[in-house]
């Protein structure tokens, strides 16, 4: 059962194990997968699933985003948005391609080498992201 009230049934292959849900476990969404209860495969999906249903695309793994791409316009990569990622504390912001790009420059102020890997499928939104 979901949390709206619907019923989905799942088959779960003979060779899997079944994995234990605590139903409070799903209602906790969190911007940073380090930080779930349980981490396996169906928390993750789920915490995604539901972040990028209320338009949150970015979520950390800790210094690591991972980004959903909602096939349509978002007003996320506005001059204001960008203002307060470069202004504020970034642990105070909602997770953003712009909090990782000031953390990068930032760095490289202070002469420490940086990467950035920006990976993904045909459409899935890595052009938005450079």
């Amino acid at each position: 059962r979901t949390l709206d009230g619907s019923e989905i049934e799942v088959s779960i292959p003979k060779d899997r194990e079944k994995i234990p849900v605590k139903l409070s476990a799903l209602k906790k969404l969190t911007d940073d997968l380090v930080k779930l209860e349980d981490i396996n495969d169906p928390f993750i999906v789920h915490n995604l699933r539901e972040r990028c249903k209320n338009g949150d695309i970015y979520t950390y793994v800790g210094d690591i985003l991972i980004s959903i791409n909602p096939y349509e316009r978002l007003p996320i990569y506005t001059a204001s948005v960008m203002d307060r990622y470069l202004n504020e504390d970034h642990s105070a912001l909602s997770p953003h391609v712009f909090a990782i790009a000031d953390d990068c420059f930032k760095a490289l102020l202070k002469k420490e080498d940086q990467s950035v890997i920006i990976s993904g499928e045909s459409g899935a939104g890595k052009t938005e992201a450079t």
